[in-house]
């Protein structure tokens, strides 16, 4: 391995790790950055990013516990849930061949780009409509009750209530209001979530809290919460995805302490920089990222 080679992987894993720290979102790009850089085979950097996320996740699930800005019953209930979307994933993975694998995670990396593009124009249209005095977008409220915009919402500084969640106030004792999720329609959007997050963790390596997060935001759990309990849906189930992902190919042991420690270096930041940072303007740079990592991973 060439020393420029380690320490692009070292300073990409810090940099990816601070945006999970601070967004819950951009660990998927853990395994095309090993790809471009080691041109580590598909199967074996997802197998590396599951492993090292193991200890790293759970850091991150410790340090938003600590802040008290997690729903510990929520985000195991969503794990144990996204479990059969686990093996799923890694029932696709053993059929696919390695230029299968390619495809189908560029394949997934652009989808990503154009979900996480899209939150961007709606909370960039959304925040017009406001600012204009005209109608909000169209989808963005419904009478009696405030619009609620994941990428938006995600920028309220912690302690703030998200719109429209009557009750989020709650966020410094870590509780959200219950009824909100526990309905029965809320519940089957997040059960569905977590089945596809579970999916996307065995074949991206984590990243199900991309999809998660946005969904219990507009469901009115406050922001900070909403974050820390989709880092630890997504830590259980990449614990089950690593177990199941080791039994098919190996992690690259080599890189996994290198790839760990700048992880949690990374993470540590982020978490420290989540209530300064505007989410959306994140949001906006992983989408261009994921898009032009997608081109380079079928090159």
């Amino acid at each position: 391995m060439m020393v420029a080679s380690v320490a692009l992987v070292a300073v990409g894993c810090v940099a990816i790790g601070w945006m999970v720290g601070a967004t819950s979102i951009g660990g998927f790009l853990i395994v095309p950055l090993l790809i471009l850089v080691l041109d580590m085979p598909v199967g074996e950097a997802v197998a590396t990013s599951l492993i090292t996320y193991v200890p790293a996740g759970a850091m991150a699930v410790y340090l938003y516990y600590r802040s008290r800005r997690i729903d510990v019953w929520l985000g195991i209930a969503l794990g144990i849930v996204g479990l059969p979307g686990v093996w799923m994933g890694i029932l696709l993975s053993r059929w696919m061949s390695d230029r299968g694998a390619e495809v189908a995670l560029s394949g997934l990396l652009v989808g990503l780009s154009a979900y996480l593009g899209r939150q961007v124009w709606v909370a960039r249209r959304t925040r017009a409509a406001e600012i204009g005095g005209g109608a909000p977008a169209a989808g963005s409220a419904t009478p009696g009750r405030a619009a609620v915009d994941p990428a938006a919402a995600l920028e309220a500084p912690a302690g703030e209530r998200a719109a429209g969640g009557a009750g989020n106030e709650r966020e410094r004792d870590g509780s959200i209001p219950g009824p909100v999720w526990r309905a029965p329609v809320a519940a089957a959007l997040l059960g569905a979530g977590a089945i596809v997050s579970g999916a996307a963790a065995s074949l991206a390596g984590v990243g199900g809290a991309l999809i998660q997060v946005p969904l219990m935001v507009a469901l009115n759990v406050t922001p900070g919460v909403a974050i820390g309990t989709g880092l630890l849906s997504s830590w259980l189930t990449a614990v089950v995805a690593s177990l199941g992902k080791s039994l098919d190919v190996s992690p690259d042991l080599g890189i996994v302490p290198l790839v760990t420690v700048t992880y949690m270096v990374g993470l540590w930041t982020g978490e420290r920089s989540a209530r300064r940072i505007r989410v959306e303007a994140m949001r906006a740079v992983i989408a261009v990222v994921c898009f032009f990592a997608a081109v380079a991973v079928l090159m």
